[in-house]
C-alpha cells in the first residue's frame, strides 16, 4: 500500500512538473516573439508601412512591389512573414491566443486591414497559401476582440489626430 501510494504520487509529481515546463517553454517562446515585436527595426519598419498609399493593386505593385522598391518589399516581408509566423503557431495551439491578443490584437487587424487587399490579390496571382498563418492571426483577433467587447482600433491609431 505505502509503495503504491509513492508511485502515485511520483506520477502526480511528474505531471505537475511537465506542465510547469510547458509553461515556461511558452513563455520562453512568447518572450523572444516580443523581444523581435518591440525591436527598433520592426517598430520603423512598421510605422513607414502604415504611412503607404496606393489606388489598387497594380498601383501598390508599381511603387512598391519588389521590382521597383526593393527597400520597401524587404520591410513589408519581415513584418508580414512575421504576423504569418505568429498565426500558424496560434493556429497549431503552440502559443496562448489570450496571451497573444493582449500584447499583439490591435497592431494586427491594424496590418491586416490595411494591407489585405493587396495580400489576397497576390496570394489569388501566385499562390493559394500565401499569408494564411496572417489570416488566421487576424480573424481569431477578432473574434476575440468581439468577445471581450472590445472596440477595433480606428485606422488613425498609428498618425497623430489633433483633438478639435
Amino acid at each position: 500500500m505505502i509503495a503504491a501510494t509513492g508511485v502515485l504520487l511520483a506520477a502526480a509529481f511528474y505531471v505537475i512538473n511537465i506542465r510547469a515546463q510547458n509553461r515556461n517553454r511558452e513563455a520562453q517562446l512568447f518572450m523572444n516573439i516580443f523581444k523581435d515585436y518591440t525591436s527598433d527595426e520592426f517598430m520603423r519598419n512598421g510605422h513607414e508601412l502604415m504611412y503607404m498609399e496606393w489606388g489598387d493593386y497594380y498601383d501598390f505593385e508599381k511603387k512598391y512591389g519588389s521590382d521597383n522598391n526593393m527597400d520597401n518589399y524587404v520591410k513589408r516581408m519581415m513584418i508580414f512573414y512575421w504576423y504569418n509566423g505568429i498565426g500558424l503557431l496560434l493556429e497549431d495551439k503552440l502559443i496562448d491566443e489570450d496571451l497573444v491578443y493582449r500584447a499583439l490584437g490591435s497592431s494586427v487587424t491594424l496590418y491586416w486591414e490595411k494591407f489585405k487587399d493587396v495580400l489576397l490579390k497576390g496570394r489569388s496571382l501566385y499562390g493559394g497559401d500565401l499569408w494564411l498563418g496572417f489570416e488566421f492571426l487576424a480573424k481569431r483577433m477578432a473574434e476575440i476582440r468581439v468577445k471581450k467587447g472590445h472596440m477595433s482600433p480606428p485606422k488613425t491609431a498609428l498618425k497623430y489626430v489633433p483633438r478639435r
